[in-house]
């Protein structure tokens, strides 16, 4: 999630490409992919039942149903 927001904040820069710069953005994407696609129960099916939740109800309603009720919605 915030992740994703720098990815596109770096791809929207009017900054001059640099070799630094091209470098944080690839390794921003490839961590991206790698929190996305791991499979360990933290931070791989943890982030991905928050991320689910979190694109389907948004974060306030992610945060009041896990308020009201103890769990996850869905």
């Amino acid at each position: 999630m915030w992740l994703g927001s720098q990815i596109r904040s770096m791809s929207e820069s009017k900054a001059a490409p640099s070799p630094q710069f091209d470098f944080q953005k690839r390794l921003a994407k490839f961590l991206q992919r790698d929190i996305e696609s791991r499979t360990d129960q933290d931070y791989g099916t943890g982030f991905q039942l928050v991320k689910k939740a979190t694109d389907t109800y948004g974060l306030k309603g992610t945060l009041d149903y896990i308020r009201m009720t103890g769990s996850f919605p869905g």
